[in-house]
C-alpha cells in the first residue's frame, strides 16, 4: 500500500486492516438511502455534496438511493440493499422493531438548540377547558403519517383515563397540521393537536408557533391541555454489519459536519440547522413503545 493511501486512510478515521480492505472490496459500493421531503419532487444531484463527504471518509465508492418514502427505504434497508438510511424516528423505531438490523449513529439538532419533538393538544378554553371536555367536542387530527398531529395522540392520549378513539371526542381527520390548525382557528373544531419543540433530559421549554399564531383579537382562548413524552429527531442509521472503525469514521464525520462540510449537512438537515449529536437505541424508547401500542390497535 502506498504512502498517500496510508494517509487517507487515516485522515478518514479508518484502519487500513486487511478486514476493513475486504469489506470495502466485497462491497464495491456503499449504499446510502434518503427519502423525499414529503410533497416534494426528488431532485437530481442534491446530495452530491453529502455523498462525497461520505465517499471520502469511507475511501470507497458511495451511491444515493432516493425514494419516495420511508417505507421504501425501510424495506430497502431491512433486506440488506443499502447499508445506510436517513429515517423518522418512527421509521427507524419501525425497522428496529422489525429485523433489529441497524444502528443509530447520530441525528440532528435545531437551530434552537431542540433534539426532540412532543405531540401537544391545543384547545380553545371556550369549549374545551379541561380534558374531561373532550367527550362530544370535534377534535381535528393530522394525517396518519403525522408523529406528533396522529401517531402519538392514538398511542398515548388519555382523556377521564380514555384513549383518544374512546374518549368520546368527535374525530375530525386532516391531510396536514396547518389544516388541523386552520380549522381551529376558524371555530370549526374545539381542539387539535401539534407539534413542539423539546430537549430530552432537560425542562427547557420553547415557544409554541400554534399558540402565538392566534390572532390577539380572536375570541379564541388558547390552551395547552396535553403533552406527550419528547421523541428525538429522526436518526441516520447503518447496518449493524459495519465494521467497528466504518461505524467509528461515520459517526465522526457526521458530527463534524456542520462545521466542516455545511453544503452536505444542508442538503440532509435543511430545517434542523443546529448541527448533529451521538444517538443510540435507547433514545428511541418512546417511539418504539408507540410504534408497538399502534401495532396492536
Amino acid at each position: 500500500m502506498s504512502k498517500a493511501v496510508s494517509l487517507s486512510l487515516l485522515a478518514a478515521g479508518l484502519s487500513s486492516s486487511p478486514v476493513l480492505a475486504d469489506w470495502r472490496s466485497d462491497m464495491g459500493v456503499f449504499r446510502v438511502g434518503i427519502s423525499a421531503v414529503e410533497g416534494e419532487a426528488l431532485r437530481a444531484g442534491i446530495f452530491d455534496e453529502f455523498r462525497k463527504l461520505l465517499a471520502e471518509t469511507l475511501n470507497m465508492p458511495v451511491e444515493i438511493f432516493q425514494a419516495n418514502d420511508a417505507s421504501t427505504l425501510i424495506d430497502a434497508m431491512a433486506s440488506s440493499r443499502i447499508e445506510y438510511a436517513i429515517l423518522p424516528a418512527a421509521g427507524y423505531a419501525t425497522l428496529d422493531i422489525f429485523c433489529s438490523c441497524v444502528l443509530p449513529i447520530a441525528a440532528p439538532i435545531a437551530e434552537n438548540g431542540s433534539d426532540a419533538a412532543r405531540s401537544v393538544f391545543i384547545t380553545d378554553q371556550n369549549r374545551i377547558a379541561t380534558l374531561e371536555d373532550v367527550s362530544g367536542r370535534r377534535i381535528a387530527v393530522g394525517p396518519p403519517a403525522s408523529l406528533s398531529g396522529f401517531m402519538l395522540p392514538y398511542a398515548f392520549f388519555q382523556a377521564s383515563d380514555k384513549s383518544l378513539e374512546n374518549s368520546g371526542a368527535i374525530i375530525v381527520e386532516t391531510t396536514s397540521q396547518a389544516e388541523a390548525a386552520k380549522l381551529f382557528h376558524d371555530g370549526e373544531v374545539g381542539g387539535f393537536f401539534a407539534w413542539e419543540s423539546a430537549t430530552l433530559g432537560s425542562e427547557k421549554t420553547y415557544k409554541n408557533e400554534f399558540l402565538n399564531a392566534v390572532d390577539e383579537n380572536s375570541d379564541l382562548r388558547p390552551v395547552i391541555l396535553w403533552r406527550s413524552e419528547p421523541v428525538r429527531y429522526g436518526p441516520h442509521v447503518v447496518r449493524n454489519n459495519l465494521p467497528k472503525e466504518a461505524v467509528d469514521a461515520l459517526s465522526s464525520a457526521l458530527l463534524s459536519m456542520n462545521e466542516k462540510a455545511p453544503l452536505a449537512y444542508d442538503a440532509v438537515s435543511p430545517e434542523l440547522a443546529g448541527g448533529m449529536q451521538t444517538v443510540s437505541r435507547d433514545d428511541y424508547n418512546v417511539v418504539s413503545k408507540m410504534v408497538r401500542t399502534l401495532a396492536e390497535k
